[in-house]
């Protein structure tokens, strides 16, 4: 038989999706397929781990005072940098707050803090946003 031939060194990107990194794998995979088409560009463009939005949920039902659900959000958000805005959206079974910070490494480090957590008796579900979403008003995801 036939020696196998050295692998090549591939530079690989830290920032690809999951179907991008699959796709990959099977054009560089031996006997994988080369033919296989370019993966689809993502509808954001900026990748969410850049996000400075983060996104609240279950914080509190949709009868909340929504000024002191916005309180409640700042000042458990603060602590974590500098924030940009605050915005209480009502969607259509709860509430959503949206919370910009200065820098995306605040919104991170906010996330990996809050999520989980429990906030007026209700355990919060902490994650990033995309940005160009939230530009858009688009706050239903």
């Amino acid at each position: 038989p036939a020696p196998a031939p050295a692998p090549t060194a591939v530079s690989v990107g830290l920032a690809l999706s999951g179907e991008e990194a699959f796709l990959r794998r099977q054009r560089l995979a031996p006997g994988g397929q080369r033919d296989l088409p370019p993966p689809v560009a993502a509808a954001v463009s900026q990748p969410q781990h850049l996000s400075r939005v983060v996104v609240l949920d279950n914080i509190a039902a949709l009868d909340a005072n929504t000024s002191a659900v916005r309180a409640l959000a700042l000042q458990a958000c603060k602590p974590h940098g500098e924030v940009r805005a605050c915005v209480v959206h009502e969607g259509s079974s709860h509430l959503r707050v949206f919370v910009e910070y200065e820098e995306s490494q605040m919104a991170s480090e906010a996330v990996n803090a809050l999520d989980g957590t429990m906030l007026a008796e209700e355990e919060i579900s902490a994650s990033l946003y995309p940005e160009p979403m939230y530009r858009a008003g688009s706050l239903d995801l």
